[in-house]
């Protein structure tokens, strides 16, 4: 049987040739290695299985920190060793950084057995003279003058993201958030009303398992912890709630829907935004939610399905193409896709993508802010989004479309929203302040 260290190693290194998704790259290991468990290793498995989850998310999310000991202690460099190797050292290196209890002689010794697990023994005696080295130097970080240099060394974040952090909110702001993104992203859900009340959502929760607390200004927001698998709860099958962090709940509530309403979200899948704007409406109106493809709008049919949202309607739609004969609507979402920088606590291998891969989005994003202005009724709501901190995806948006389109205003968020500001309108959500993904809303209403 593998051991949770030859599992994370094995789906970082998925991720890191394959260019899967953690998520993806890590479940499937684990959904074979507790099938091979069988039922008398059962309790073995889900032990071994949640090491090996902390290992692997904890190395993606520490690669720069990491690599950059390694690089200290390797003679050939990064690029001198197999991609094998690399990742077994990444994995000791992160025990011995940040997992302090245990011991080092336990991390050690478990590397240099990885090497002959992955078909690497060659490089058992290497793997563990760069371990001893590193241990008898007192696992010390190196420092850099550089401060910026310094920072991403410590909080495992490009450079160049600290440097757009440091010019939009200032040095001091950067590192908070860094720090942030680096604990654990806490998990929240939105009850569903039709099905429960917050209180019976908790109560039921709790019977299953789960921690559960309503979050004090947001009605319905309800924050948990030891979750595990939350598809597993009784309570998630009968549709009394959805998963969904507490920054998109709160761009939800910013289109103000109410009951009887038409609304419209143009880049709806997973559909998270739809269900909590349709839930606000009492099921009673129509929200319509649209996506790029079959397979994203199928999983907004389920979750309407599995909620009992019967005012939900789905398809497919491209968010750049106008539709003539679409009717128009009283509330519009426009969550653009975007460079996903607000979710690193989520998904930390989205730290480490190059930054020209993200110098297009601001015009997809104007083109789709664009398109779905005339969608909006005479009076209606608009409101643009994005889980990104970055001001080219966000205010600067949003301040070309105002200038280019005077028949729409910025007007404040709803009082639903009221804890957490936003009263001129446009809305920053940081982790470290907030609680949340780094998130931008913003309110617009069509005169």
């Amino acid at each position: 049987m593998a051991t949770a260290r030859q599992l994370a190693a094995e789906a970082l290194l998925r991720v890191e040739q394959d260019g899967a998704y953690s998520n993806i790259a890590l479940d499937k290991k684990l959904e074979q290695y507790q099938k091979n468990a069988g039922k008398d290793g059962e309790a073995r498995a889900r032990s071994e299985a949640a090491f090996a989850s902390t290992l692997f998310y904890g190395v993606l999310e520490r690669r720069l920190t990491l690599d950059c000991c390694i690089e200290n202690y390797a003679a050939k460099g990064l690029k001198g060793m197999s991609p094998e190797v690399l990742q077994i050292l990444r994995v000791a290196f992160y025990q011995l950084l940040f997992m302090p209890n245990i011991p080092e002689s336990a991390v050690v010794n478990e590397a240099v057995k990885l090497t002959r697990q992955m078909r690497r023994s060659s490089a058992s005696g290497f793997v563990n003279g760069v371990l001893r080295s590193f241990l008898r130097d007192g696992r010390a970080l190196p420092h850099f003058d550089d401060p910026l240099k310094e920072l991403s060394i410590l909080y495992s974040i490009p450079q160049w993201m600290f440097a757009e952090w440091q010019r939009d909110y200032g040095l001091e702001t950067a590192e908070q958030m860094a720090s942030a993104f680096n604990r654990p992203a806490p998990v929240f859900v939105r009850c569903n009303p039709l099905r429960c009340t917050p209180e019976e959502l908790c109560t039921g929760l709790e019977r299953e398992g789960i921690s559960a607390g309503e979050e004090e200004g947001l009605p319905g927001c309800v924050r948990l912890s030891h979750t595990g698998n939350l598809r597993r709860l009784e309570a998630f099958r009968a549709g009394w709630f959805h998963v969904q962090d507490k920054s998109s709940q709160l761009c939800a509530l910013a289109l103000g829907a109410k009951a009887g309403e038409r609304v419209l979200d143009l880049c709806a899948a997973p559909g998270g935004k739809t269900f909590t704007a349709a839930q606000g409406m009492e099921n009673r109106g129509q929200a319509d939610a649209f996506d790029l493809y079959e397979k994203r709008v199928e999983l907004i049919r389920q979750g309407a399905e599995r909620l009992g949202l019967t005012s939900v309607a789905c398809g497919v739609r491209d968010a750049l193409e106008f539709r003539p004969d679409s009717p128009l609507y009283d509330r519009v979402l426009c969550d653009v896709p975007c460079s996903g920088l607000g979710v690193l606590g989520r998904k930390p291998e989205i730290r480490y993508k190059d930054p020209d891969d993200f110098a297009g989005l601001p015009r997809i994003q104007y083109k789709i802010l664009e398109n779905a202005s005339k969608y909006v009724k005479e009076g209606g709501t608009l409101v643009y989004s994005t889980c990104t901190l970055r001001r080219e995806e966000n205010q600067e948006v949003v301040h070309r479309f105002l200038k280019e389109h005077p028949d729409f205003s910025v007007v404040p968020l709803p009082a639903e929203c009221g804890a957490y500001g936003g009263r001129e309108g446009e809305l920053t959500l940081l982790p470290h302040v907030d609680g949340t993904d780094g998130f931008y809303i913003c309110r617009m209403e069509k005169k």
